[in-house]
């Protein structure tokens, strides 16, 4: 179908005044272009570049918002500074609408954060491994989890890895940002610059240090959500944030619109089957398990699919399991001994961080990224390297990549 028969519509970017005349600047969007936000925020930037003049009136505020947004754009940063608009954005809202009908399913990885040195993205990296994993078949991304090590990492580096994930995926799959901190209001800025990059919705989790009882933990959710601008997955994982989401708690929940799911790191499969009682209330939730090695149970049991941090390494051993399981296909089996004999790389090293360095190491050995882990862990010893290498020769030599 020729571009100019496309339906279209007409989205109001941009508000400002002009000789104390208020002005709309409107542009017509695709149907093509409105199935990618990140294609429509750069297509904004185009916009706002070719109608505004560079010496436009500076506002502060406002600065910060279309530096982040013209930061993930291939103009680079050494134009930043010449574009500042006097006014505020129109498009936000309209974005938000779009993106609360997402549902995600499938196998959505949880992205390690590749590094070179501490502070460091291996941007280079980066890229491999999310061609590697969206080549694998993968239905999503998610960064800024567990094993991106987020509260490891600094708030730049955290907006580094947001922008040029969203850059780098280029709308062929959601993305997914992590949010989950101790301060309030840090998951709220985390979470602006994740719409304004173009990620397609947030992970929070129930914040730690501080233990939160389940009503704390309600006030705080029913608080937080009207800021955030994008649809919202909540996360259990109590063992690292000494708070679980309680089912009471989850479908009270259940009334906000804006979240649409939960994953489930509990590795309690009585837990799981419990939330996913929760669909009767809202028929459009999605519930992740994550521990890997009970995916297939967990989508028998009627799960939506599952984060699987070893999705980072096979990632088409995981779509593979989703599918069969998916089928009702025998094979399914099969591949899910593959995915337990994965499991190993796990067990080497003594310390709860072998999680992270098995994954990272193992993404080094097959050339993707650096394993260079943030403070306070450090990447495999050479013995221990060896004995992942092992591991994943087993795996190949089934064919598996």
């Amino acid at each position: 179908m020729p571009r100019s028969a496309l339906p279209s519509v007409q989205v109001p970017i941009f508000e400002f005044t002009e000789n104390g005349i208020l002005l709309t600047l409107s542009f017509v969007l695709s149907c093509e272009l409105l199935a990618s936000p990140v294609l429509v925020l750069n297509e904004m930037v185009l916009v706002l570049d070719a109608v505004f003049p560079i010496t436009s009136t500076a506002n502060a505020e406002y600065e910060y918002e279309y530096e982040k947004l013209w930061d993930h754009t291939d103009w680079g940063s050494e134009r930043l500074e010449k574009r500042n608009f006097k006014g505020h954005s129109l498009l936000q809202p309209f974005l938000s609408s779009y993106s609360m009908q997402l549902r995600i399913s499938g196998i959505v990885p949880p992205l390690v954060t590749p590094m070179t040195a501490r502070d460091r993205l291996d941007a280079a990296g980066l890229e491999r491994l999310i061609e590697h994993v969206i080549v694998g078949g993968v239905h999503g991304v998610f960064v800024l989890g567990t094993t991106g090590e987020s509260p490891s990492l600094s708030y730049s580096l955290r907006h580094e890895m947001i922008s040029r994930t969203v850059h780098f995926v280029r709308g062929r799959v959601p993305v997914l940002v992590g949010i989950t901190d101790t301060a309030f209001i840090e998951s709220v800025h985390l979470a602006k610059f994740a719409a304004e990059c173009g990620a397609d919705a947030l992970v929070l989790s129930t914040p730690y240090y501080f233990p939160a009882g389940q009503t704390e933990l309600r006030y705080y959710v029913d608080e937080l959500i009207p800021q955030l601008p994008l649809p919202v997955m909540l996360y259990n994982i109590p063992s690292l944030t000494k708070v679980a989401f309680e089912i009471s708690t989850l479908e009270t929940l259940t009334r906000h619109k804006q979240i649409i799911g939960l994953k489930d790191s509990s590795g309690d499969l009585d837990y799981f089957q419990q939330s996913l009682k929760l669909k009767q209330q809202r028929p459009d939730w999605t519930v992740l398990i994550g521990p890997e090695a009970k995916l297939a149970e967990a989508l028998r049991l009627g799960g939506d699919g599952g984060v699987a941090g070893g999705a980072n390494i096979f990632p088409a051993l995981f779509v593979a399991l989703f599918n069969s399981v998916r089928a009702k296909d025998a094979k399914w089996e099969a591949l899910q001994k593959q995915v337990e004999q994965l499991q190993g790389i796990y067990d080497v090293g003594k310390y709860a961080s072998r999680f992270i360095k098995g994954t990272k190491c193992s993404l080094s050995l097959l050339g993707i990224c650096d394993d260079f882990l943030a403070d306070p862990f450090h990447r495999f010893r050479p013995e221990d390297r060896q004995r992942v290498a092992e591991v994943l020769k087993s795996i190949e030599g089934l064919g598996v990549r």
